[in-house]
């Protein structure tokens, strides 16, 4: 028989910590799970860890691929996973004991189905991200919360959620393999957009671990396509209400000013440069969720020039100071 909830776990080179997740998972008060390890081509011996608790317990699965990104080990979770639900955690972070227990609840509450659970969490500062309770019985509903919820930092990760699979392999909603950054908030909103029912628990069960990848540069291309994913996703999202969509897309523009330091650091061709301001200015021309007065200093400088100087000369004053570092 199956089980309600695969818990999938990519792990690379996660052996410092790995431990300290499986037991966790493991001690879940709610017994109806499986546990799917994917090995994502580790070398510093989480591939032992992994066969230690496969011959521990048989909720135990484990997935050996060579290493090709948490991605692409996501995904081949999903395609082996047997639960009704699935769960993302991540190699280096941990749960309560009640963890699942308390979306198993509101499953039961609510009939036997629902298709999204959201919990708070915990950062590794002890800084906690939570809501009140709330059920959104339809995607008009779930849409006229969307963007607060996600102000509240509750949608961007796929960590402190539970997904109703039969809604991802109805709309084969996957991870972009070629996003190395913001592919889970790409993944979560995509999710949204065929969402129908969503519960925000005020229970927090989840800690969560900055990776050593949040300090990682990532390229100007890498970011671009992140912002272009999210450029052809948000259109998809129709039940979101007209002022929402301009203040995701408002974020979206923010971003893509950070962005304009690494394309002119990298001194990416011109061609590339003009096509990227021109992008942005389109993002942010009539939208009336950008308030540039209330930009820090660098960013308001930066809007302004993308917004109101014509663009070669914006380019013109970029390119000339991508060197002073008060600027960049």
């Amino acid at each position: 028989m199956s089980p309600l909830i695969s818990m999938i776990v990519p792990v690379h080179n996660a052996a410092p910590y790995l431990r300290r997740c499986i037991d966790s998972l493991l001690a879940q008060s709610f017994s109806d799970y499986e546990i799917v390890l994917i090995d994502d081509g580790s070398t510093d011996g989480s591939a032992d860890i992994c066969n230690e608790y496969l011959s521990k317990d048989s909720r135990v699965k484990v997935i050996r691929q060579s290493n090709k990104g948490v991605s692409t080990a996501r995904n081949r979770g999903m395609e082996v996973a047997n639960g009704q639900y699935l769960s993302f955690i991540d190699a280096d972070d941990w749960v309560e004991p009640d963890f699942l227990a308390v979306f198993v609840e509101e499953i039961d509450k609510r009939g036997g189905i629902v298709d999204c659970m959201i919990q708070g969490f915990i950062e590794h500062e002890n800084q906690t991200k939570q809501a009140s309770y709330n059920y959104y019985p339809s995607a008009k509903e779930i849409g006229a919360d969307l963007y607060r919820l996600e102000e509240n930092w509750l949608i961007s990760y796929v960590w402190n959620k539970l997904f109703r699979k039969d809604v991802i392999d109805r709309w084969n909603i996957s991870y972009d393999a070629q996003i190395p950054i913001g592919e889970d908030y790409l993944f979560c909103m995509a999710f949204m957009g065929k969402c129908t029912s969503l519960t925000v628990l005020p229970h927090i069960g989840y800690h969560y671990v900055f990776p050593s990848t949040s300090r990682k540069h990532f390229s100007f291309s890498a970011w671009n396509r992140r912002l272009d994913s999210f450029d052809k996703l948000l259109p998809t999202l129709s039940y979101i209400p007209k002022y929402d969509v301009e203040r995701f897309r408002a974020r979206e523009f923010k971003i893509g000013l950070y962005v304009l330091r690494i394309a002119y650091n990298e001194q990416i061709t011109y061609a590339n440069r003009m096509a990227y301001l021109r992008k942005l200015r389109s993002w942010g021309r009539n939208n009336h969720a950008i308030h540039l007065r209330k930009y820090e200093k660098d960013f308001r400088l930066l809007g302004v020039c993308v917004l109101y100087l014509p663009l070669r000369w914006c380019d013109f004053l970029l390119y000339s100071a991508r060197s002073l570092r008060h600027i960049w």
